[in-house]
């Protein structure tokens, strides 16, 4: 071989050499990055606020990551991004911030939570930064503290299950027309690259019959609702998109069902909801919400549950479990919930206990619910850990352990009560016990946090059994005695108690109520008298001098109230504290408050309490016995109340019941709340199954004004 022919082998050895590194580097790049190519066309707004690359952490070529719009926040809803790719192996992320605000304050200050993840990042230059991801992690990247315009990075893992839409006994919405045509024991449905909408199909809502995969390709963007009802056996997974839904995915009366890996985009509702349904598997989902009641994961009598390893940032509650709402019953149990990052721009990151079965004297049980390995970026509402039983409840047996606490916008760590809500509730609950909070830690802004609660109703339905271990707030120890506000009752101390405090209140005639354990409750409370007697188990007297301190209840019996009727007489002789007045009547205590303080009539628009009272005033004891001319002078000169009465009217123009009734009689005799009595008989629409407590027979039925509906003569076009 000559010289001139040797040197050019050896430069085209190099030359094929430094190709073969490129191609492995490329390769490997591929191998370690899968990246989304979405619809532009009536697909998810792009984003140009963040340019993202991403290549294999051992080198290689940058890949694009294309973002797409989210929005965030109800209360002042604003545009943030996301970007979403697949990695099989350890990666670098760059990201340029390319908002007119990145420089405003010189160099950008960048952090990357959750903060457990431990995520550094490097400044390239003035607008560029890097950072290592080891593992895939679900990721909020925020510039100079802004919340609210930031990047989410959802790094997924590889596939292992991928279909083509070619299969076997596959309904494939790809196709020309194809996504109206459905196919008798179809075992997949796929929803390729591309923008899927249903045509004739209600409510924007695909129901998947029992033994179904349906898969969401990568790139593939849904514009409807998964409903999976009365079903067994089926599969929702992939990387796909589900846009602007009513709710995400709706699971009612089925088992055995699987959500895996899809990403959901400001539903108007939840994006995950379960009615009476068992053995459900959630995970790898990825969560943005702006609308009211637009909730993460709501459970209502749900059973054998797994949540792990989501995303969740909602306007409403991350994750809720209820008992009975709606058309749902039979208590809720073995709950698992791990690895979620849970970020409420409103409301809670959980609220568990709310709603149940009022009408059953048992009431439901709420059980086995373990939620560990969790991150709370935000919360904004009242307690990042919302414990309340209502409607009969009883929650037991719940642990949280290992919970990471970032920030707070307003409220306490910690809200444990036995709740009447007059908004949300027929009763209180019955009880919450073995209640376990464990390793956790708040990290954010001690000037937000309030005192936690812990809270009874009265002597029967209460809390017991709670246990603090290892929380901590900014390092320092939480401390149950005196960063929580208890309000718990003592049977035994109550009992002691109720003797001393009748005897003196015996010598303080006309008032002299009986004194039940919770109004001496109230009294010690109301004074701080400080009744405990340990955290977390009994409540008792410590510190008390009882004479001085009831003396001084005494001075301000305002807390007292009577209930006056529209001649001026008492309902009843002796006056009551708000809580008894509320037990002898059912009129709630804000109610009794609000007719106080503005000194208006009890109105029929609230069904909770009897009629007859209708009219009625509650006023200050106090006011009411040192000056009772001028008070019921006053009250004379309020707008007496007209009781409009209703009818209720089904889809043929007939009366459910032929006599005309008030508004509180209405909503006993259909189970109607005030707020769908007045709104349906305002713009005259019919009754429908959104946040329904009514039988879903009055579905589709009218609420009118009986005297303009008696005037027609049954017209029924009216």
């Amino acid at each position: 071989m000559s010289r001139t022919s040797y040197k050019a082998f050896v430069f085209l050895a190099i030359i094929l050499s430094l190709c073969a590194q490129s191609l492995s580097a490329q390769i490997s790049s591929a191998l370690a990055v899968k990246v989304y190519d979405y619809p532009e066309k009536d697909g998810i707004e792009g984003m140009s606020d963040y340019d993202v690359l991403v290549r294999d952490a051992s080198g290689g070529q940058w890949v694009e990551v294309k973002t797409l719009r989210c929005d965030v926040d109800m209360h002042k809803v604003q545009k943030a991004s996301f970007a979403e790719f697949d990695m099989g192996r350890p990666v670098v992320v760059r990201v340029r911030n390319n908002r007119d605000d990145a420089l405003q304050s010189g160099r950008m200050n960048v952090i990357v939570r959750p903060l457990s993840r431990k995520i550094s990042t490097e400044q390239i230059d003035d607008r560029t930064i890097e950072f290592r991801m080891d593992t895939p992690e679900f990721l909020s990247v925020e510039f100079n503290k802004d919340r609210k315009h930031n990047l989410h990075i959802f790094a997924n893992q590889p596939e292992t299950e991928v279909y083509t839409g070619k299969e076997e006994n596959c309904i494939n919405w790809v196709g020309k027309n194809n996504h109206d045509v459905f196919v008798k024991d179809a075992s997949l449905i796929y929803f390729g690259p591309g923008v899927h909408k249903p045509k004739d199909l209600p409510s924007a809502e695909i129901k998947i019959p029992s033994n179904t995969t349906v898969y969401l390709a990568s790139g593939a963007i849904l514009k409807a609702k998964l409903c999976v009802d009365h079903a067994e056996n089926v599969r929702i997974i992939g990387r796909g998109i589900l846009d602007h839904p009513l709710r995400g995915v709706e699971i009612t009366f089925s088992k055995n069902v699987l959500v895996d890996g899809l990403t959901m985009v400001n539903p108007q509702h939840y994006t995950v909801f379960g009615g009476q349904s068992e053995n459900i598997t959630i995970r790898n989902i990825k969560s943005f919400s702006h609308h009211g009641w637009s909730d993460g994961i709501d459970l209502m009598c749900c059973k054998n549950v797994t949540i792990e390893n989501v995303f969740l940032r909602n306007s409403d509650d991350c994750i809720a479990l209820y008992n009975h709402r709606w058309w749902y019953w039979g208590g809720s149990k073995n709950i698992r919930i791990k690895r979620a990052t849970l970020w409420a721009d409103v409301a809670h990151p959980f609220n568990f206990g709310c709603h149940g079965d009022d009408r059953s004297k048992k009431g439901e049980t709420l059980k086995d619910v373990y939620v560990s390995d969790c991150d709370v970026l935000n919360e904004d509402d009242d307690a990042v850990f919302c414990v309340r039983a209502g409607d009969n409840n009883t929650l037991k047996d719940i642990t949280f352990d290992n919970i990471r606490v970032e920030d707070i916008e307003r409220g306490c760590l910690f809200n444990v009560q036995i709740i009447f809500s007059e908004k949300y509730n027929r009763a209180p609950g019955n009880t919450i016990k073995n209640l376990t909070f464990r390793n956790i830690s708040f990290t954010g802004d001690e000037s937000t946090l309030s005192r936690s609660i812990i809270k009874d109703y009265d002597e029967e339905r209460g809390v017991r059994n709670v246990t603090f271990e290892n929380i901590t707030v900014n390092g320092r120890a939480f401390s149950p005695e005196t960063d929580i506000d208890w309000e718990t009752i003592d049977k035994e101390a109550s009992k002691s108690l109720r003797v001393e405090v009748c005897k003196y209140w015996a010598n303080h005639k006309p008032y002299e109520p009986d004194l039940s354990s919770s109004i001496i409750n109230e009294i010690f409370h109301t004074t701080q008298a400080h009744i405990w007697l340990s955290w977390g188990s009994k409540i008792g007297l410590c510190d008390y001098d009882g004479k001085d301190e009831l003396q001084k209840m005494h001075s301000r019996r305002s807390y007292f109230v009577y209930l006056i009727n529209d001649k001026g007489d008492k309902w009843f002789e002796e006056c009551m504290s708000m809580s008894q007045l509320e037990k002898h009547t059912g009129i709630s205590i804000p109610v009794i408050k609000k007719s106080c303080e503005k000194m208006i009539p009890l109105s029929e628009i609230n069904s909770l309490f009897d009629d007859k009272y209708i009219g009625s005033f509650a006023v200050y004891a106090n006011e009411w016995d040192t000056n009772k001319d001028e008070v019921w002078h006053k009250l004379q000169d309020k707008k007496p109340i007209i009781s409009k009465k209703y009818y209720l009217i089904n889809h043929n123009g007939e009366k459910w019941i032929n006599k005309p009734m008030i508004g509180a009689e209405l909503g006993k005799a259909f189970g109607l709340g005030d707020a769908t009595i007045r709104k349906c008989n305002k713009i005259g629409k019919p009754l429908t199954g959104i946040n329904a407590k009514y039988d879903s027979k009055y579905i589709g039925s009218y609420v009118v004004d009986a005297e303009e509906w008696d005037k027609l003569h049954d017209n029924k076009e009216a």
